[in-house]
């Protein structure tokens, strides 16, 4: 299959967010972020934070007011947390 679809650098993905209302105060941060951890998983965390889609769409992409990076990144922490300790727990 060709993919025609060229890839997003991380300052592209950084103004997409922004440019949709989420607050980047630390846009370095932004980057370590999404280097790591990636655009596509952390976009599963920041659903919440989405304006409720207009009729017929899915999704609206658009965050709601003064939606702040770091409450993405400790959800994302918590969910981590989460799984480790349930994951530790099942295997003893």
């Amino acid at each position: 299959m060709l993919y025609d679809k060229p890839p997003t650098s991380g300052d592209e993905q950084i103004s997409l967010l922004k440019g949709r209302g989420l607050v980047c105060a630390d846009e370095a941060l932004v980057r370590r972020w999404l280097v790591t951890v990636g655009y596509y998983r952390l976009s599963a965390y920041w659903l919440p934070y989405e304006l409720p889609p207009p009729v017929g769409q899915t999704r609206s992409k658009t965050f709601a007011p003064d939606t702040p990076f770091e409450s993405i990144v400790d959800i994302y922490t918590f969910d981590r947390q989460l799984r480790l300790l349930v994951t530790e727990a099942i295997e003893r």
